[in-house]
């Protein structure tokens, strides 16, 4: 699988968020490694960029439009 990685950002929990061409990554202080992936209506898996609020609210940049995001 193609997991170029695009963006890397911390949120307050210190868990690393990771934008790649297949989906969004999140990986933990624990070590924990998990792909979030994005395939239902109009959204892709391609993210090009992150950002991330002060509550920890990931707004993902897609090649199609915007994802909100909260765990």
């Amino acid at each position: 699988s193609d997991h170029m990685i695009r963006d890397i950002e911390l949120d307050s929990n210190n868990t690393a968020w990771m934008a790649s061409n297949n989906g969004l990554i999140k990986f933990t202080e624990n070590g924990e490694l998990t792909s979030i992936l994005f395939r239902d209506g109009i959204y892709q898996n391609v993210i090009i960029d992150i950002s991330i609020d002060t509550e920890n609210t990931l707004w993902i940049a897609t090649d199609f439009g915007m994802i909100r995001f909260k765990e």
